[in-house]
């Protein structure tokens, strides 16, 4: 089987396929001014830039959160809170809906962690209707790790990050679609090696992503 590579139109073969985009990733992301400004924080970059799109372009929480929230959606912007009782992003409605955001960049999900924020959750909400769950990870999203949370693989959060940069006129909107193709580029190299960035092939290293 030939695949033409949508970066470079080129014909790899099935074999070659997860070499070849490993090696156009690290290339995009050496070249990426957001990247670089990515390795000062690593995972509290990504949950900040979610947190700073979602309270600075109309409607962007929809597009990249909605598809697995509760129906229907709730009206009015929401309350964004990052690090709350250690909850990485938090959105709290005007109708009482909660939505949880867990963020896994550097490790992997922990069924255990993810159980203590749902216990965290429940608690703080009592009776009240319960809160949408959302695990966000690079890799293959491991669905079946706890019922409670969907998750969304950061593939998957790149196209929804176009989608928001359509939304925007400029440098914002540039920002945001540089942004979209740092985590479609960290999403392809966390594929190759889905247990351990420490795993990943040669010349990842380089990009001080497991520091």
């Amino acid at each position: 089987v030939v695949v033409v590579s949508s970066s470079n139109g080129l014909a790899v073969t099935g074999d070659d396929m997860h070499m070849t985009e490993g090696k156009d990733s690290i290339e995009f992301l050496k070249a990426s001014p957001v990247f670089a400004m990515s390795l000062s924080a690593k995972e509290l970059f990504h949950s900040n830039v979610l947190e700073w799109i979602c309270k600075n372009v109309e409607g962007a929480w929809e597009v990249l959160f909605g598809p697995e929230m509760t129906k229907p959606l709730p009206r009015g912007a929401p309350k964004i809170d990052r690090e709350k009782s250690n909850l990485d992003l938090t959105f709290s409605f005007g109708d009482g809906r909660l939505v949880v955001i867990e963020n896994k960049v550097k490790s992997l999900p922990d069924k255990e962690q993810l159980d203590r924020y749902k216990s965290l959750v429940d608690n703080r909400r009592g009776s009240q209707a319960k809160a949408d769950l959302i695990l966000l990870a690079m890799g293959p999203a491991e669905a079946d790790i706890n019922p409670d949370w969907v998750a969304v693989d950061y593939g998957e959060l790149s196209r929804r990050l176009k989608a928001v940069a359509e939304l925007c006129l400029g440098y914002r909107r540039d920002l945001i679609v540089d942004y979209s193709g740092v985590v479609n580029a960290l999403d392809s190299i966390a594929r190759v090696a889905p247990n351990s960035w420490l795993e990943v092939p040669d010349g990842v290293q380089a990009l001080r992503i497991q520091d």
